[in-house]
């Protein structure tokens, strides 16, 4: 199974067969915007009568190619390909209960995008910008967040269980209603989930109910 999702381009010859020149008339490519010029391009297929549609809308429809080969690849099914959307611009985007479960998405930027409910399980997401991202009910335990930007971000139950925060800036995320973060990238380094209340109050995140060193940042 292929490691990535990336699809037959415009210039990719199709084989003889009425069924494949019928689904080629029928796609047309679709080129993810990167956040880097010099980034690796990112193409899949999605339908033709989208050709005119809003780049956002494109952008929704190339989502869903991605999530449909992640699922089958994910199942072990025959022509399922994982999630690697490294560098990726996808700022906004809206991914609510997504599957990306051992998704590839360092370094993209995800700045604005609704993520709640996401299951984010072991992905990796080393660099990726996620400043104001909607992440509450998100699954992101094993995920690999190392350099993320999360300031920002909307963190309220989310399970962040054995995930790896090292150098990850999370000042102004929010941890639960009336709470925030502010720890910068240095602060971050040793931090390890789950991380008990205890720890929150002595890190002065939470405030202490009783005295003590805490303070609230909210």
């Amino acid at each position: 199974m292929s490691d990535a999702a990336i699809m037959p381009d415009a210039t990719t010859e199709a084989p003889a067969t009425p069924e494949a020149t019928q689904a080629t008339t029928k796609t047309v490519p679709f080129t993810f915007p990167k956040r880097w010029s010099w980034s690796t391009a990112i193409t899949v297929q999605i339908d033709a009568s989208l050709s005119a549609a809003a780049d956002k809308t494109k952008l929704g429809a190339a989502l869903r190619v991605v999530l449909d080969l992640h699922a089958k690849w994910r199942r072990g099914e025959e022509g399922g390909s994982r999630a690697v959307l490294r560098d990726a611009d996808l700022r906004d985007a809206v991914l609510r209960d997504a599957d990306l479960s051992g998704a590839d998405l360092s370094g993209a930027v995800l700045r604005g995008a609704v993520l709640s409910g996401a299951d984010l399980r072991d992905a990796v997401l080393s660099g990726a910008d996620l400043r104001d991202a909607v992440l509450s009910d998100a699954v992101l335990r094993g995920a690999v967040l190392r350099g993320a930007v999360l300031s920002g971000a909307d963190l309220r139950d989310a399970v962040l269980s054995g995930a790896v925060l090292s150098r990850a800036d999370l000042r102004d995320a929010v941890l639960r209603d009336g709470i925030k973060i502010n720890m910068t990238p240095i602060q971050v380094t040793n931090l390890r989930w789950p991380v008990t209340a205890a720890s929150w109050r002595w890190m002065g995140v939470l405030p202490w109910s009783s005295g003590g060193p805490g303070r609230n940042r909210s």
